[in-house]
């Protein structure tokens, strides 16, 4: 007999070890369950394109020949410049920012063809010298924003000056993008490595691409294809994602160490089981680990079984 109930106190201990009291009116419940978790970080991209700009080799009235946006082939005239002529010669731009030959009469007039088929536009932002791809300098976001001077959009009949920018060629088969986050955020990345490029909002699928280089806080990246609308702005707010994820998830306040390890506490109806788990990837919210089953009920707050002496 005596036998019998020292035996009994070892086999409740052993049970003790592992299983808290099954009704815990104060515990909190989830369940886990398979979701995609990205390694991501929200950055501010700064687009670098092979673009070339066209400039006027006259002062005088230009006429614009293709909307702007349009895709055209090599040779194509773009703009025509009505030249004001002076004398025996044309008038241009000496640099100072005056407009000669703006009162004179109309002469010979100068048309502005494509050397290389692309997407023309008419405005220009002053980076298009600085940004190219191939040799990206090593400037802050404050410097480029501050050397951005958007010009406007060039209209139909506007009066120009010799060696003013008219239009800009966009070549839509390659596209970088330059982004800036923390030196931790940046520091996560290394050249070579696969990465995807979101842009929230925008209604745009994530864009594949390959980092070219890192150096914090900003980083190349070398995007798979053309990202619609980059032809039209030079900034974004963008979601740079290096790792995707799928598998069973917890909330991240499930989870808790003891001796170095990680466990959750597991709701089950004989009682509440302490299971190790192995974490593959996390957010802010949630953590894919492994050793929880999809549809298991987990403790969400487990101090509160900790209180419990367990």
């Amino acid at each position: 007999m005596i036998l019998l109930a020292v035996a009994g106190v070892m086999l409740w201990s052993i049970y003790s070890g592992f299983h808290a009291p099954s009704a815990i009116s104060d515990a909190q419940l989830a369940t886990a369950e398979r979701r995609v978790i990205e390694d991501a970080f929200m950055a501010k991209g700064v687009f670098v394109r092979d673009e070339e700009v066209y400039i006027s080799p006259v002062a005088g009235v230009v006429k614009l020949l293709v909307r702007d946006g349009a895709m055209v082939r090599a040779k194509t005239p773009v703009a025509r410049v009505e030249a004001f002529r002076y004398g025996s010669g044309y008038e241009s731009g000496d640099g100072s920012g005056h407009r000669p030959g703006i009162e004179g009469s109309p002469g010979d007039a100068v048309v502005l063809s494509t050397r290389s088929p692309g997407i023309v536009r008419y405005d220009i932002d002053g980076l298009e010298s600085i940004l190219c791809r191939g040799s990206v300098p090593g400037l802050a976001l404050k410097e480029l924003t501050s050397l951005s001077k958007p010009h406007g959009l060039i209209k139909n009949g506007a009066r120009v000056s010799g060696g003013e920018a008219i239009f800009k060629v966009i070549d839509p088969t390659c596209l970088d993008i330059l982004v800036y986050g923390s030196a931790g955020e940046i520091g996560r990345l290394s050249a070579g490595e696969r990465v995807w490029v979101r842009f929230p909002g925008k209604g745009i699928d994530p864009v594949p691409g390959r980092v070219e280089n890192v150096s914090a806080p900003s980083a190349l990246i070398s995007l798979d294809e053309w990202v619609r609308g980059a032809d039209r702005q030079r900034f974004a707010d963008v979601r740079i994602v290096s790792n995707i994820s799928e598998g069973v998830s917890v909330p991240i306040e499930a989870i808790f160490t003891r001796g170095g390890k990680t466990f959750v506490y597991l709701s089950r109806r004989s009682g509440i089981l302490m299971r190790e788990v192995s974490i593959r990837a996390r957010d802010s919210r949630y953590a894919i680990v492994t050793g929880v089953g999809d549809g298991q009920a987990v403790i969400t707050n487990p101090l509160v079984i900790e209180r419990q002496g367990m």
